[in-house]
């Protein structure tokens, strides 16, 4: 047998593949720390852009709410041939025929948003409408505006 050679195995390359095992890089207790001391940082400066983004959300919302009704009025007028108003009062909006004056429906906004529209309903007739008008839904800032053309093109924009 050989001088430098022995009866038991050689070990060293297992003991420094271990080694290298344990020395994989993860994160430090204080490592962790900042990282989750930067993330709670981040979201807590993010939540007033996600606040106005969400209010802005609801603003676009309720304004399609509005011209899906002001377009319901529209399509209603057109399959029926009559005229067919639509009613502002308060924050609420009513749909009626103008013979019958029976109310067919009525949709309510939020008590948050604010709401300017024609002091005069709006008559719409097969398929046009009785002048052209702006209903502005507001919240804060944030405002949007549901547009009616003398066509009865109904259209929103928001801010």
């Amino acid at each position: 047998m050989n001088g430098n050679s022995s009866q038991y195995p050689d070990f060293s390359l297992h003991q420094k593949s271990f080694q290298w095992a344990t020395n994989v890089g993860g994160l430090t207790l204080l490592e962790f720390i900042v990282s989750i001391g930067l993330s709670v940082t981040f979201v807590w400066l993010s939540i007033p852009e996600l606040k106005e983004t969400l209010a802005q959300f609801q603003l676009q919302l309720q304004a399609n709410e509005v011209a899906s009704f002001l377009e319901e009025a529209k399509a209603l007028a057109s399959s029926e041939r009559e005229t067919v108003q639509v009613l502002y009062s308060n924050k609420q909006f009513t749909l009626r025929k103008e013979l019958d004056m029976n109310v067919r429906r009525t949709i309510t906004l939020p008590s948050d948003l604010s709401l300017v529209a024609p002091a005069q309903p709006l008559s719409f007739y097969s398929s046009q409408v009785n002048s052209p008008a702006r209903v502005l839904l507001q919240q804060g800032e944030a405002f949007c505006e549901v547009i009616i053309s003398l066509r009865g093109r109904i259209r929103t924009e928001c801010s």
